[in-house]
């Protein structure tokens, strides 16, 4: 894996330490460095599944620091991620003119229009605007 952020990550030892440490500095720069692109053409849910499991959707919400909706929607949408706190930049780069509400599981989350970018922050209770 790239480290983007040029973290210093600890050179082997005989006890092998450093691949557990490794591996989590590893998930730490996907959680501020990650982009994805979702297709929204249905609700999603990426707050379920082992946060250990790279194909659950909890790991690729905990991993993930930049999500752009992507999709034709005919209706409004729903996008749920855990409630672990974590900012998050979104996108709604979907068509159809509908808003697509991002939250978390416990909260009502923020309705963001086509075309908008918006930095949020999941406090553990609920998705905040910042910008």
């Amino acid at each position: 894996m790239s480290n983007n952020l040029d973290v210093q990550e600890l050179p082997g030892n005989s006890n092998n330490n450093y691949i557990d440490h490794n591996t989590g500095v590893q998930q730490e720069v996907l959680a501020m460095t990650e982009r994805r692109s979702v297709a929204v053409t249905a609700d999603v849910n990426w707050s379920t599944g082992d946060a250990q499991d790279v194909n659950s959707g909890k790991y690729k919400a905990l991993r993930c620091f930049y999500i752009e909706f992507t999709g034709a929607q005919g209706a409004a949408k729903t996008f749920t991620v855990p409630d672990n706190k974590k900012p998050y930049w979104i996108k709604n780069s979907c068509t159809g003119g509908f808003n697509t509400t991002f939250k978390n599981v416990s909260g009502t989350g923020v309705a963001i229009a086509n075309g908008q970018l918006k930095y949020v922050y999941c406090n553990g209770t609920d998705i905040e605007v910042l910008i």
